[in-house]
């Protein structure tokens, strides 16, 4: 889709991902996003213009769907991450952006631990600040964004927003 649309910065970061997935675990499960401060430093921030402004950091849904650990990839390629909702004030702004959007990956998971959430550098999530709706689905879910509060949709291809911190 990025080469029809002649995104060719794009199309190079989406081939990366796709081989840093593939060079990585032969399940699928585990994400190969490299979270070293160094390997973050060498990352160039490809922020898009329509990207909004929220408090130092900025944000942009990708809607081309895409398994969880490859769009956790697929962010860092672009020097940001997915979204971790990390305040109240955040959690509000985010629900009145995406206005009913729904379906969304954000950063999270309890793939190492079942129950166990915490976000792809390794910090513990914090669900006090948001809607958490989770239904019982077995290990290895994601977490998502769905209309007003956050989910486990397990492993299927969605949508998904990056957060680029200034």
């Amino acid at each position: 889709g990025a080469l029809e649309a002649k995104d060719l910065d794009e199309a190079v970061a989406l081939r990366e991902a796709i081989k840093a997935f593939e060079d990585g675990d032969a399940s699928g499960l585990l994400s190969t996003a490299k979270t070293t401060d160094e390997n973050k430093k060498k990352t160039k921030k490809q922020i898009p213009r329509k990207a909004l402004n929220f408090k130092g950091h900025k944000y942009a849904i990708q809607n081309a769907p895409m398994f969880p650990n490859v769009a956790a990839d697929y962010a860092e390629s672009l020097g940001g991450h997915l979204l971790r909702i990390e305040s109240a004030e955040e959690w509000d702004f985010v629900r009145k952006w995406l206005n009913g959007k729904r379906g969304l990956y954000v950063d999270g998971s309890d793939q190492i631990e079942e129950g166990s959430w915490v976000y792809s550098e390794g910090t513990k999530v914090d669900f006090r600040n948001v809607k958490v709706v989770f239904d019982g689905q077995p290990a290895q879910n994601f977490c998502a964004f769905f209309e007003d509060h956050i989910c486990d949709l397990g492993w299927q291809r969605l949508p998904f927003i990056i957060e680029w911190d200034d």
